[in-house]
């Protein structure tokens, strides 16, 4: 929350900080529902970036974790969800989109997390 409320007003390096230690707390605790939105919000600061690559990457790996733990996208998320994808893709050549994805998609939860760690 406190992250989301930092991005929201364009700080972004707060939020990654914010979001960074919220992730770590709900991965301790197995809420993967909630490390899921966690990771969409690195999408958001990566796209808000123009890190479009990274941006596939983490949304690769988002997706995968919602599929293996039947997390599923809520309903009232599936449109901004849509729109944030065709984004991507059409910030990105779609060989490399296409890349990025299949990388994240191979990610366990471990790497993922530490690729955010990087961010």
């Amino acid at each position: 929350m406190l992250g989301q409320l930092a991005q929201s007003e364009g700080k972004l390096e707060r939020a990654g900080y914010l979001i960074r230690k919220a992730l770590a707390i709900f991965v301790d605790l197995n809420t993967l529902w909630v490390v899921t939105v966690n990771i969409n919000d690195f999408v958001l600061i990566s796209m808000e970036k123009g890190e479009f690559s990274r941006a596939a990457i983490m949304a690769g790996a988002n997706a995968s974790l919602r599929k293996r733990h039947q997390i599923p996208i809520p309903t009232r998320e599936l449109e901004s969800y849509g729109e944030r994808m065709a984004s991507i893709k059409n910030s990105l050549e779609s060989v490399r989109f296409e890349e990025c994805w299949r990388q994240g998609s191979e990610m366990i939860i471990q790497k993922a997390i530490e690729f955010i760690e990087l961010s």
